[in-house]
């Protein structure tokens, strides 16, 4: 077997061409997606803040918080799966250089971990800045 033999299940090389271009293409569309989700936290804190003055405890924002995470990443999931939509997407989605399994993997790491991480982060920013008011 030959040092630059890949394998035709998983390769970290495909599998990172595959990412960057994802990155490329839909790169914006989460950017935009992101901003829209925190314009809708600001709403929420602001609607929270007005009800007493006090701002929201942790028993508000808990429910806030999963509630918020559950809609929103059915709604990126369908963004990111959005590419079934159409068969002429899809099968371009099918012909791009990476196996099944990492295209697999790459939008579960992409719903599972990179959205939540990204939705806490928003959250806690607009959170941060809502404490300080």
């Amino acid at each position: 077997m030959s040092a630059h033999h890949e394998s035709p299940f998983f390769s970290p090389r495909r599998f990172a061409r595959l990412a960057r271009l994802q990155w490329q293409e839909q790169g914006r569309a989460w950017g935009m997606f992101a901003l829209v989700l925190a314009v809708l936290l600001v709403l929420v804190a602001g609607l929270m803040l007005s009800g007493d003055g006090r701002g929201a405890t942790t028993g508000v924002q808990v429910p806030v918080y999963l509630t918020g995470l559950l809609l929103s990443g059915y709604l990126f999931a369908h963004q990111v799966l959005g590419v079934w939509r159409s068969r002429e997407a899809s099968l371009l989605y099918l012909m791009r250089p990476a196996s099944t399994f990492e295209k697999w993997l790459l939008s579960a790491l992409t719903l599972l971990v990179l959205y939540p991480l990204l939705y806490t982060a928003v959250f806690a920013a607009v959170n941060a800045v809502a404490d300080e008011l």
